[in-house]
């Protein structure tokens, strides 16, 4: 499972996921931080091949032992895996798994690797009522070890566009790559008091194509994100009943608040509320397989 402050925070719900892509998943894969720079490259619509970003390879095992890499959270051994459900409002039924697949090494940093799921039922994209069908998203995600804290992933979405009174969809596809550079200190231990800050410098690179046209999307995104655990206290799930410690979050020059409960027993976040405008959400663990 990725950091509670990145891959939960990264997989909102499929409506905003058509609007910006957010730092890291679920759920797949990013976050909330100012706009330093964008570009786009419109592709001529005639143009019928599309480059795409290269793909992960199969992950290669890490020289280093998790054992010997210092670690704010319980160490996660592959096979492991956790499946979440994400409503907002009365938008529910989007579903992600994380699923380890691996460890390797990213740039300097020790990392876990986990594949990423999102699927989504028809939803309402804009305010005349297209709808978005067939979504599916699917990817890697590269975690560091020390806190598990997305540096790198590659992902993957499509789906299917009606305007409203259409009864021939749009096909969407896009492929996405990140890579995010973290700067700070950790707590020794996650503890009731325990307080951090991480500084992140986010680029990312979107191949978007629709049947007629094409286009990439570049940019980066900068943020300094402020952590603050409490009491550890038991939340009731569907999946059971897990002791978590409750950590908040906030992003430094935002009035958005996102809290999380990690629970070392689940090696996981299990429950997130996000009240970030526009895309409020919450995503509670559903399943769950430890080895």
């Amino acid at each position: 499972m990725t950091h509670p402050s990145a891959s939960l925070q990264a997989l909102r719900t499929p409506m905003l996921i058509l609007v910006a892509l957010v730092w890291g998943a679920f759920l797949a894969g990013c976050l909330g931080g100012e706009l330093d720079s964008s570009t786009v490259v419109p592709v001529p619509k005639d143009t019928t091949v599309v480059t795409l970003p290269p793909k992960d390879s199969t992950p290669v095992h890490d020289t280093v032992p998790s054992s010997l890499v210092r670690s704010l959270y319980p160490r996660l051994k592959i096979g492991e895996k956790w499946t979440y459900s994400q409503f907002s409002g009365t938008d529910t039924g989007t579903i992600y798994s994380l699923e380890v697949v691996g460890d390797s090494i990213f740039g300097s940093d020790s990392v876990y690797v986990e594949r990423l799921l999102v699927t989504a039922p028809p939803f309402v994209i804009d305010q005349y009522g297209s709808l978005a069908e067939n979504y599916l998203q699917t990817g890697l995600i590269y975690m560091r070890k020390s806190d598990q804290e997305t540096v790198h992933d590659s992902l993957s979405k499509s789906m299917d566009f009606f305007a409203t009174g259409d009864t021939v969809g749009t096909h969407y596809t896009e492929d996405y790559v990140s890579v995010t550079r973290f700067t700070g200190s950790l707590p020794d231990s996650l503890k009731d008091g325990a307080a951090w800050k991480m500084a992140a410098v986010h680029t990312h690179t979107t191949h978007w194509a629709y049947p007629d046209t094409a286009g990439i999307d570049t940019g980066t995104d900068t943020r300094t994100r402020s952590y603050l655990v409490k009491p550890p206290a038991p939340v009731n799930l569907k999946a059971g009943t897990f002791t978590a410690f409750e950590i908040d979050e906030a992003d430094s020059g935002s009035t958005a608040t996102t809290q999380i409960w990690f629970s070392p027993t689940a090696k996981a976040i299990v429950r997130e509320i996000d009240t970030s405008p526009g895309y409020a959400d919450t995503s509670e663990v559903s399943t769950l397989l430890l080895k």
